[in-house]
């Protein structure tokens, strides 16, 4: 857990818990944490857990495109299996399948390989 505070730019968090991850904190993450921290230690739950599916709505749209790739990367790694929803252009990259929803209530399935 240590490597991943390190690998998001969050290991200043520790200083917040006295170094103490399974500390519960006495402050608001919401009013403490920008919404980019909170979306990356969100992240970092999501690994910790090691589900085998989730589903991601909007998990990097308070993040630079940097780490939006490392955490799409974590999840390749991982071996977890994701669903997104995002207005993003840029996770396209890391889907196969694309489900576009039309005005008329239609949709199109689009193959991105």
């Amino acid at each position: 857990m240590f490597n991943w505070l390190k690998e998001f730019n969050l290991e200043h968090l520790l200083v917040m818990v006295n170094s103490d991850i399974n500390l519960k904190p006495s402050f608001n993450w919401q009013t403490t944490l920008s919404p980019g921290e909170q979306q990356r230690l969100s992240f970092l739950r999501v690994l910790f857990h090691r589900p085998k599916f989730i589903l991601l709505d909007e998990c990097t749209s308070s993040v630079d495109q940097e780490t939006e790739s490392l955490m799409y990367e974590c999840l390749k790694e991982n071996h977890v299996t994701y669903l997104s929803i995002a207005h993003r252009d840029t996770v396209r990259k890391y889907h196969q399948i694309e489900l576009k929803i039309l005005n008329d209530s239609n949709y199109k399935l689009l193959d991105l390989c």
